[in-house]
C-alpha cells in the first residue's frame, strides 16, 4: 500500500473503529441448534437441582461430557475432545456409557474428522436425561 492509502485507512479506523474493512463472519451454521429446555438451564448456567442430580446419578467425567454437549449443542467425539482438552479414548468411553443410557444419541449426521474419516455427530436426548435424573 502506498503512504496515501495507509493514511486513508488510518482515518477510517479512527472514524469507524478497528474492525472497519474486516470481513464479516459467516453466520450460517453447519447444524441446526436445538432449543435447550427451560428445566435444565436458567439463562446463565445449569439449574442447581439439575447439577445436583447429575452429581448424584452420573460419574464426574460423564457430567463433563454432558456439559460439553450442552455448550456445543451437537458434536463429534473429536469436538468434545477439543472442548474438554482430553484424549480421544477418555471421551469415547464416557460417550459410549451415556449412549447406552440413552442420554446421548446420533444426530443423523456425519462430518469429516481431523484425519479425513467420517465421524458421528452426537446430541443430547433431553427427555431421556430428565428421566435418568428423576426430575
Amino acid at each position: 500500500m502506498s503512504w496515501k492509502e495507509n493514511q486513508e485507512k488510518q482515518e477510517r479506523i479512527e472514524r469507524f473503529g478497528q474492525t472497519v474493512d474486516l470481513p464479516l463472519f459467516d453466520q450460517k451454521s453447519d447444524h441446526k441448534h436445538s432449543v435447550m429446555p427451560s428445566w435444565i438451564f436458567n439463562g446463565t448456567d445449569l439449574k442447581g437441582e439439575v447439577y445436583r442430580a447429575m452429581e448424584e446419578k452420573l460419574q464426574p467425567n460423564q457430567n463433563k461430557v454432558i456439559e460439553a454437549l450442552l455448550s456445543l449443542q451437537t458434536g463429534s467425539d473429536h469436538d468434545i475432545k477439543d472442548y474438554l482438552g482430553w484424549e480421544i479414548n477418555q471421551v469415547t468411553g464416557r460417550r459410549k456409557a451415556l449412549q447406552m443410557l440413552g442420554i446421548i444419541e446420533f444426530a443423523f449426521k456425519r462430518k469429516l474428522g481431523p484425519y479425513g474419516s467420517p465421524n458421528c455427530v452426537w446430541k443430547l436426548n433431553y427427555q431421556r436425561l430428565k428421566e435418568v435424573l428423576d426430575l
